[in-house]
């Protein structure tokens, strides 16, 4: 599958907003990512076309940038998900959105992508 991920910063470069599409266009999301001073951690909220709102945060783990959502049951089971990007360069990287139901020790993969810069 192939898509799209343009992003825009925003409010003098406070902001990051990334607009997601896939290929064919089924499906659209919409994040916007803040750096939180006080809370010394960044902030992400996902919006998508398949109806979910989550709510992200996190930093740097070594030379990964990972954002957690908080613990949420969904009736059957507690998940967390979480977005691991890594092998950052200026040109790339490769991002992995996971899922844990076992409190965070495990994680398993829903989607993976490598970014690749458009000129």
């Amino acid at each position: 599958m192939t898509g799209s991920n343009h992003i825009t910063r925003l409010f003098g470069n406070c902001v990051i907003e990334e607009n997601f599409a896939t290929g064919d266009r089924s499906f659209l999301g919409r994040s916007l990512s803040v750096y939180d001073e006080k809370a010394a951690t960044w902030r992400q909220t996902w919006v998508d076309s398949a109806g979910a709102y989550l709510s992200f945060s996190g930093g740097m783990d070594g030379d990964d940038m990972v954002l957690s959502t908080e613990p949420v049951s969904d009736g059957v089971e507690v998940v967390v998900n979480r977005m691991v990007f890594a092998d950052i360069t200026p040109g790339s990287l490769f991002w992995r959105w996971q899922k844990s139901t076992d409190g965070a020790d495990t994680w398993s993969d829903l989607w993976t992508i490598t970014y690749n810069r458009r000129s």
